[in-house]
């Protein structure tokens, strides 16, 4: 998630939050910056070109890609399920 303060909030509210960056350094840059966020999934993942299909190994039943004034938005369905970072 390049905003990573973006997840917070709905984590905070009790939300399940998945996170993705195309770059595992970014990943653990949040989980050292955001520790308290230990249930937050991270997932190395290129939002924008990268291949969806892989997010049905994550538990998600559906992927879409969609493009909202150039960023790309996921649009994921279906119970992900245990997970573990």
């Amino acid at each position: 998630m390049r905003n990573r303060r973006a997840g917070r909030l709905p984590h905070i509210t009790g939300c399940t939050v998945d996170a993705a960056d195309f770059t595992e350094g970014a990943l653990e840059r949040a989980r050292a910056e955001h520790p308290e966020a230990d249930e937050v999934r991270r997932l190395c993942l290129d939002v924008e070109h990268g291949d969806l299909t892989d997010l049905a190994e994550d538990g998600f039943e559906h992927a879409e890609r969609f493009d909202a004034h150039g960023l790309a938005v996921l649009l994921l369905r279906g119970p992900a399920g245990s997970f573990s970072a």
